[in-house]
This record gives structure tokens, sequence and C-alpha cells, in this order.
């Protein structure tokens, strides 16, 4: 159906809230120069509302002018809706402002007549403030009786905010026909410490009354004709006034006391030097002169050392000392002291001279006294030697370049000191194996001593050989032997080649090591047939030529022995025969050397050629020189060098009678060929082929001569 219907009713929402109102804290300030106010006085008030803004009222508003006092600023806010809210702080102006005062000039009078015053003495002095009125008080006041002489007027001036301020000023009276002189103070100068007097001498018309100062100031209880000061000092140091009041009249005389200046003196300072240097003392003396100087050495008087320095030449140990020296001025006398030590010389402890082997290692070493720091330099044989620079020197795998002089030098803080050593590089001792020789041959079984030669060191006294040892291919210990002979014997050696060596060392140890000896032990004398067996027909026998070596040590003969002969052969020259075996045998050969020997063969109706068999061997030559045989001279028919380089003597023999022929080089010694020859009653030929029938081949004697001889 559509039907409405209407109806209304109000809502008033009311603002009960008052703005939030804030005001500055209280306010002190100063008025104005000059002024009882203070003038363009800003604060800030703030408000906010709820509901809108709000407006500020202030009594008095920002920026007014305030007096001097206490004021309260009140604050009202109001919104927009009546409500309103309140808040006062206090702006207080303080005067801090003295009072003008105004003192009158000095005044000078005359005393009254007959009078030693003058009366009703006026004055104004005058006082404004800033703020308010002024009271002002003189001391003496205006309207009062001034005494002759100079009377001090302090005037105080009071404002009503308790600000002062003060002026003085001075009234003279002079005296009226009275008089009044005085002699003194004088000008003084002393040292301090000293009494000063100062005193005046009033004359005139008395009683004298007096008041002293110093520097314009009062000196209180000072009022005599004398000022005593006792032991003065700076402070003391100023003007001195007296003002004398006589009956009618005053005066003021002056003085200055002055101060001389105490001596001072700066130095001397203390030294430390090094020995045989110069040492210089010296003071500077301060205050008033003139100066006099007096050294010191330990508390006693250096005759002649007056002056402000003290120099001390070539300063030993004699001279480590306290100094003093007494400067003495115008005012007394300072000691000052000063100690003089020394620095130690720089010294160096000796180094140790070493003998050294090859290859081995040295250290030298030296230490350093006196004072340092310390630095060292070392030289070989004056050169310096790089990086060397500790205390010590070491030299490693030392060999003969390292043989010389070593110097160290060490430098301290006053000199340098250097000590020297010697190094001596051994040399290793020699040694030479002196038996057998190198290249020798023995026979079978051989035995002999290895003997060694061995030497130490000749450039080094003293030197010692400790021991000689003998090696077998120089690994085989063979034996050690601790003292000359050196050697070890050898026995039964078989056949074969054996090398000897030897070591010799000495008594540092350094063994030095022979050349080595190779020596041949053979089972055989080497025979060797230098000639083959053939027929002479000279003298209608077989013949050959060996050559056989003495292989030993020693001198022997050599026996070759003939076995293989068949009956009808014989051994024509035989010098023997052993065990049957018949045998040559040489004269004696050297060790080493071989002889040639030739072998004569007779056979016997038959023309086969012999073919023995020949085995040599040493044999100990026959002791003595053989017979001497005596007989009678033969004729030789003839004598003659064959082409074998032989020698033919050829003589007349009778049947079965004896022969010999005989050998010399100098017609005195006369040697008997062996054996005998027996005539035949024909010509003989004797063929001297040299041994084993002769000593040797005639070619090797440059003379050689022959005879024949018959015995009974």
């Amino acid at each position: 159906h559509g039907n409405t219907n209407t109806c209304t009713f109000t809502v008033t929402i009311n603002d009960a809230q008052p703005p939030v109102l804030t005001c500055p804290t209280n306010m002190n300030l100063v008025a104005d120069a000059g002024q009882c106010s203070r003038s363009n006085v800003t604060f800030s008030v703030t408000a906010n509302d709820n509901c809108g803004s709000a407006t500020v009222i202030s009594v008095p508003p920002s920026g007014s002018t305030f007096p001097v006092g206490v004021t309260t600023v009140t604050n009202i806010a109001f919104d927009t809706h009546g409500n309103t809210n309140t808040c006062t702080f206090t702006v207080t102006i303080n005067d801090t402002q003295p009072p003008v005062l105004t003192c009158p000039t000095n005044m000078n009078l005359v005393a009254d007549a007959g009078q030693c015053s003058r009366s009703n003495v006026t004055f104004s002095v005058t006082a404004n403030d800033n703020c308010g009125s002024v009271s002002v008080i003189s001391v003496p006041p205006s309207g009062s009786t001034f005494p002759v002489g100079v009377t001090m007027v302090t005037n105080i001036a009071f404002d009503n905010h308790g600000n002062t301020n003060t002026c003085t000023f001075t009234v003279t009276i002079l005296s009226n026909g009275a008089t009044l002189a005085a002699t003194g103070p004088t000008n003084q100068s002393v040292c301090p410490g000293s009494t000063v007097v100062l005193s005046t001498v009033a004359s005139g018309n008395g009683p004298f009354a007096y008041q002293w100062y110093k520097g314009g100031g009062p000196l209180l209880g000072e009022t005599a004709s004398t000022l005593t000061l006792t032991n003065v000092g700076s402070d003391d140091a100023a003007t001195y006034s007296v003002i004398i009041v006589g009956q009618c009249a005053s005066v003021t005389n002056s003085a200055v006391l002055a101060l001389y200046a105490s001596a001072s003196a700066t130095g001397p300072n203390n030294q430390t030097n090094c020995p045989g240097t110069t040492a210089v003392f010296s003071t500077s003396a301060a205050g008033t002169g003139p100066f006099s100087f007096q050294w010191l050495k330990n508390g006693t008087n250096i005759s002649g050392a007056t002056s402000s320095s003290l120099t001390l030449s070539s300063v030993s140990s004699n001279d480590v000392a306290i100094y003093a020296v007494i400067a003495t001025g115008h005012c007394g006398s300072i000691t000052n002291s000063a100690t003089l030590t020394l620095y130690a010389n720089t010294a160096a402890t000796p180094l140790t001279s070493a003998l050294r082997n090859p290859g081995g290692s040295v250290t030298f070493s030296t230490t350093a006294s006196g004072t340092g720091p310390f630095t060292y330099s070392w030289t070989f044989n004056g050169n310096v030697i790089s990086g060397a620079t500790s205390s010590t020197l070491t030299l490693n795998n030392l060999s003969s370049t390292n043989a010389g002089t070593y110097t160290v030098q060490v430098t301290g803080h006053c000199n340098s000191a250097s000590q020297s050593a010697t190094l001596s590089i051994n040399a290793p001792p020699t040694v030479t194996i002196l038996n057998p020789t190198n290249g020798s041959v023995f026979l079978t079984p051989a035995s002999f001593d290895v003997i060694a030669d061995a030497r130490a060191n000749p450039n080094r006294p003293n030197s010692l050989i400790t021991n000689v040892s003998f090696f077998l291919f120089t690994t085989n210990f063979l034996g050690q032997t601790n003292m000359a002979p050196y050697f070890v014997p050898l026995t039964n050696l078989a056949p074969g080649t054996y090398t000897f060596s030897a070591t010799a060392t000495d008594d540092l140890g350094l063994t030095g090591v022979s050349s080595n000896v190779t020596v041949t032990v053979i089972s055989n004398v080497p025979l060797t047939v230098i000639t083959a067996m053939h027929f002479d027909p000279q003298n209608g026998l077989f013949e050959e030529t060996v050559r056989v070596g003495n292989p030993s040590a020693v001198t022997n003969s050599i026996q070759v022995l003939v076995t293989g002969l068949t009956t009808n052969m014989t051994l024509f020259n035989a010098t023997g025969t052993n065990n049957g075996v018949p045998y040559v045998q040489s004269f004696p050969v050297a060790p080493g050397a071989t002889v040639d020997l030739v072998l004569q063969y007779y056979v016997h109706n038959s023309s086969a050629t012999p073919n023995p068999t020949l085995t040599a061997r040493l044999v100990t030559p026959p002791s003595g020189g053989g017979v001497t045989f005596v007989g009678t001279p033969q004729h030789i028919n003839r004598g003659k060098f064959l082409a074998n380089k032989s020698f033919l003597v050829e003589f007349a023999s009778v049947t079965n009678k004896t022969y010999y022929v005989q050998i010399s080089t100098d017609f005195v010694n006369w040697f008997t060929v062996q054996p005998s020859i027996t005539g035949n009653g024909t010509f003989i030929q004797f063929v001297d082929s040299g041994q084993p029938g002769t000593p040797g081949p005639p070619m090797q004697s440059a003379d050689r001569f022959y005879r024949v001889i018959s015995v009974p």
C-alpha cells in the first residue's frame, strides 16, 4: 500500500574541553644600559585545541618593555566554543649597573692662621643612577677639619638595588709659616738575603710623625724614622717612600731598593771520553759580576785552573774524577760538579795459530773487551775476507791455499785492536819402498823383506812418523811397524806377480802412500840360448852361448847344469860337477843383471851334435879371489880376435905339462883362468869367449892382457 510516516530529533555534541596552553619558563634578564627597564622582551606561548584553532592573549604582550623588578605575564587561550585556559610566568628585570660617581679633583689648601689644620673644608661629590635615587657617603665628610698634610677622602655611592661605586681624592693642607725638611732615605743596591736599613732625618717644627710606603702602598706599623728589611729578595725590590709630618707640614722622600743578581752557573756537564782524547769542562756564570773561578778535582784545588773552562789533554784512568768549579760573583758563589769517566779501550784476546791436515777445518776466535759496540773484520794475508764480520772465522775443507796469516781487527767505541795467527797446512808424509825394487824377479820359494823409507813433513818441526803399514795389492794388509827401519818380512812366496805399497801415517794422522812396486816370483832362473849349438873348427868343439840372469835382490853366481849328454860327449869347459852333473858357473852377477856363458862340448869319435838339457840355478859366489899360481912364463905364439869377437891365444906345449892362462887389465893383478890346460906336444889354442872361463867377453875391456905360465 506504500504508506509512509516521518519523525525527526536532534543530537547535539558539545565541546567542553579547554585549549591546551603552554607558557615559557620564568625569565631573568638584565636592564638595558642606562635604563631602568628592558625593551623588546619577546616570548612564545603556544596553544592547541581538540576542535579547531585557539586564540592566545598575553598581558603584557611579547615585545613589550618590562621595568626593573618582577612582572607577571598572564596568558589566556580561547577556542571557538568558548572554552578558555590560563597560564602565567614571570619576567624579572635585574638592575646590575653601579651608580655613576664623580669625585672632585685633589684639593690643596692652606691651614687656618695659627693652626695646623683647615676647618670647614667643603667639597661636592655627585652621583646618578640609571634606576632611581643614589646615596653618597664621604669619609671624612664635607665640612670636616683637615690637618696639615695629605688626607685621602673616600667616597661610596649606593643605589636602590645594592649596586655601589667608589672614588677617592686627596685634600692637602699646607702649613701656614711652619717649616719641615728631611734627608734620606738613599737608594741602595744589595745582594739577595741582605738586611737593608732605610732611614730619614727630619728637621724643622716638630714633633714628627712618619709613615713608610712601598710602591705607593702604606706599610702597616712602619711609623719610625727607619725601615729595616731582612733577608731581602726579589719581592723587596721597589721604591720606598716616607712621609714625615711635622707641626704644620709634611714632606715625602723616596729611595729605590735594587737587588744585585745572585751568582748562578750552568755546567759543567758529565763527560765520558776515550783514553787519550781531550776533555773540556766549561761553566757559564750568570748574575752580577765580576766573576772568578776555581776548579777542583775530587775536592782539591787544581793549581792555575781559574778560568771558566778546564781542559784535560790525553786523558787516562788517572783523570777519572769529580771535577767541580766554584764560580764567585758579586753576590755569593755557586759550586757545580761533573764527573769524568772513561770508555774502555778496545782489546782482543790473541788468536791461536793452528796446524791442520788438508780437508780439515779450523776456527779462529777472539773475545773483545772494552766499550762497544764492536765490529769485526778478518783478513787473509792482508786481504779482506768478504762477509767475515763476526768474532769467529771458520774455514772448512782446508787445502794448501788456505795456509797463511789470518788477522782480525776489532773496532770498538774508542779504537781498534788487531790479533793475528798463522794457519799451517800439514803436508802428507812421503814413503818409498826401497826393497824390493820395481820389476825385481825372485825365485820361488822367495823370501825377502819389504823395506820402506818414510819421512814426515820436513817443513814442520818435530813432525813424526807414527807407523808404516804394508799392503799387497793395495788392500791386503801385510803388517805395520811403528819405528824405523820400516819393513815387513815375507817368506816362501809362490810363483806369481806381487804388487806392494806402503802407507805412512804422521803424528797428526795424515797419511802418504808410496808408489806401487811390482815383483815377479818365478820357478827357475831364466835361461835363453842366444847362439845355437854349432861346431867350431878352430878348436874342434861344439859351442853354444846362453844368457842367464840374476833375478834375486843380491849378487849371486849362476850355474848352468848340463844333462842329457851321451857317453861320448863331455862338457869341455865345465867349472865343476854337482852330484856328477857337470856345470859351468859364472862370475858374480849383480841383482837384475845378465851374463852370457859359452858352453863347449867335446864329442869323441862321432859327428853327432850334442843336444843337452840346460838348467840354471843361483849359487853363492865363491869367497876370495881364487888361486894365484906362480910358474914359468911361456912364449905366446900368436893372439888374434876371431870373427865371433872372442880372442885366440896360441902357444907351444910339452906333453903332460900343466899350463895356466892368466888375464890382467893393469899388468899388476892377474886372473887365472880355470881349468888348467895339459900339454900334448903341439900348439894349443886357448879361446877367450868370456864367461864361464873368464870374467867377461874380451870386447868389454878397454885393455886385456894375456900370459901363459907352466907349473911343475
